[in-house]
């Protein structure tokens, strides 16, 4: 059986670094370069670029927008993964919070009023979805200062060999800027 690797996070927290680690694997990404696409359209749009054979990976920020309203169930998507043929697992990406909440206030993925409690809504809507389902949380802050443990330790869980130069060469500390004095 084929599998979906599929990504998922609050913004700011890793997942576009964690998919890239996963294509540079070689693992197809059918929406690679897209943006936006709800899970209640997610399956349609992979079908139409879905490779014939391999896994694949996919990538979703949690909220994708601020109005909860928008926050879809990742049911949506993984069912129709399913009915693909796909054994759907699940990378949470988590991020140290102090460089997290920076970064979704820089890049405009949060006021500045609320960013601890937007990321922990975040996170609490993302485990309420998939508990139920086969995942993995990364520590993307342990992957910039750490990366052959983190790559050692996602190469086990997937099976893929992710430790590589190819692939640790890109990876580097996006926390360490919002330390500096």
């Amino acid at each position: 059986m084929r599998t979906a690797y599929f990504v998922i996070g609050p913004e700011s927290s890793g997942t576009r670094l964690m998919t890239k680690i996963f294509r540079s694997a070689g693992v197809a990404d059918p929406l690679f370069g897209l943006r936006r696409i709800y899970n209640s359209i997610l399956v349609e749009i992979i079908k139409d670029r879905l490779p014939k054979n391999g896994d694949i990976v996919i990538w979703r920020s949690m909220p994708h927008e601020r109005d909860e309203s928008r926050w879809e169930p990742l049911s949506l998507s993984r069912d129709g993964l399913k009915d693909l043929g796909f054994n759907v697992r699940y990378i949470i990406t988590i991020r140290e919070l102090y460089s997290h909440t920076r970064s979704m206030v820089s890049r405009n993925h949060c006021s500045m009023d609320d960013p601890r409690e937007a990321a922990k809504a975040e996170y609490r809507k993302i485990f309420s979805d998939i508990a139920e389902n086969d995942f993995i949380v990364v520590s993307t802050s342990l992957l910039m200062v750490k990366p052959e443990r983190a790559l050692t330790s996602l190469s086990e869980w997937s099976g893929l060999n992710l430790n590589i130069p190819s692939i640790r060469q890109f990876i580097r500390d996006e926390d360490g800027k919002w330390f500096k004095p």
